[in-house]
């Protein structure tokens, strides 16, 4: 027999569970109930109250048919046998929950989302630390997520940074002005410490908060080198819970740019201070909603709205029907997210539109130049700190324009899709 779906239908057919399945409650502020499934693998769906109660029937000695039975009876719905076959064959087999993957694969977007908690548009993920050397530094620091420590470590930090920069507003820039070679390298060299000390905030709040974390890793951003932690274990997680951890990062380093700071006012070394300043601006990044990035999760886990850029979109593709059952408030967010990305997107291609030539013509050139002339200085004077000093300068434009080009290429991407979801809706 065949469904009108085209999934083969054995209401004989008896599937089987493979060992070691997980299912969790998942806090979201949906109305319906979700739940992750959890794979050995460590891969997690979020799932529907309906196909949770289809999972827990799989027992390996029920069919498919008596499966709808029970359900339809612990539902008070009338569930099908060819709806319990559509939801094991055409999905839990696929990804390899049923021992029988060799069913078609339907795609219920209602029913499933794969949950993630990575920076998805990382590239050349190489894991640097395992689990069992981050749990002796992790197991020390998440002590500092106690609700008493953490607010003093909070108040102390941002009584460091008020202080700071209400007195000295404008003290980096001709500190800037002053760097040479061997300074730029310590102030590239602490911005990367920082990149570990806030991945390690991340890792502490979630052993502070009973969660398993993963490796930490290293990847490429478009162009960025970027750090990263494995963080899936969280979704087990309250939301309030999710939001520490979510925080956790900015909080480490926000710190230890205040300890810089600190450093900067016993010895007066201006990279202590540039450090510090590109390190708070670091930080600031993080929290871009637009991004993947700290922000993004921080809105996903407060509002409760797992994978909340796709839940942009398929709202805008469903035609504003709420079909994920939230509130109004939670509805209205979503679409407030939605516009506000998409004019976040209009500033960036304006920005671009306007700087990149400037750029290109006015400026960058002449920090070639620059660079070209000091290494012919350094060939003949063996003084390499100039040279150095030259490739710092030209380095980050560099990445700035080939960035600013791939960001471009990614927010046409997504403007031609929104163009083609609009022109679809209203036609």
């Amino acid at each position: 027999m065949q469904t009108e779906t085209g999934i083969d239908y054995q209401p004989t057919s008896i599937p089987r569970l493979i060992p070691e399945i997980e299912i969790m409650r998942f806090d979201t502020s949906e109305r319906d109930q979700k739940y992750l499934l959890v794979h050995p693998n460590g891969r997690r769906w979020q799932i529907s109250e309906a196909l949770h109660t289809i999972v827990t029937h799989i027992d390996g000695a029920s069919t498919t048919a008596e499966i709808a039975e029970r359900v339809s009876k612990d539902t008070n719905c009338a569930i099908s046998a060819p709806d319990v076959s559509r939801a094991i064959w055409g999905f839990l087999s696929n990804i390899k929950i049923v021992e029988d993957p060799v069913r078609p694969y339907v795609h219920f977007r209602e029913v499933y989302t794969e949950a993630r908690r990575q920076q998805t548009n990382l590239t050349l993920r190489i894991n640097l630390l395992p689990v069992r050397v981050l749990d002796p530094a992790t197991a020390v620091l998440q002590y500092l997520f106690n609700r008493w420590i953490g607010l003093l470590v909070a108040v102390t930090v941002f009584g460091i940074q008020a202080a700071w920069f209400t007195r000295n507003p404008q003290a980096f820039y001709p500190e800037w002005r002053s760097l040479r070679g061997p300074d730029w390298m310590l102030v590239l060299g602490l911005l990367y410490a920082s990149y570990f000390i806030h991945e390690f905030g991340h890792l502490a709040a979630c052993k502070w908060m009973g969660a398993r974390h993963g490796p930490l890793g290293f990847g490429v951003y478009l162009v960025f080198p970027r750090l990263f932690a494995d963080l899936t274990d969280t979704w087990r997680l309250s939301r309030s819970e999710r939001v520490v951890i979510d925080i956790a990062g900015v909080y480490f380093q926000s710190a230890f740019a205040a300890a810089l700071m600190v450093a900067h006012m016993t010895n007066h070394r201006p990279a202590y201070l540039m450090a510090a300043a590109v390190i708070d601006l670091t930080a600031l990044e993080n929290l871009n909603p637009f991004f993947k990035l700290d922000g993004y999760w921080l809105l996903s886990d407060a509002f409760g709205v797992a994978n909340l850029d796709q839940k942009a979109r398929w709202l805008l593709d469903s035609g504003l029907r709420n079909t994920f059952n939230f509130d109004s408030k939670t509805l209205a967010f979503i679409c407030c997210y939605f516009v506000a990305t998409v004019g976040f997107s209009t500033f960036i291609l304006y920005r671009v539109a306007v700087y990149i030539p400037h750029l290109l013509v006015n400026q960058y050139p002449l920090l070639v130049l620059r660079f070209w002339r000091s290494l012919g200085r350094a060939a003949s004077s063996h003084r390499v700190g100039p040279a150095v000093t030259a490739l710092f300068r030209l380095l980050a434009p560099t990445g700035m324009i080939v960035g600013i080009f791939l960001m471009t290429y990614r927010y046409l991407k997504r403007a031609v899709e929104t163009l083609t979801q609009l022109r679809r809706r209203f036609q």
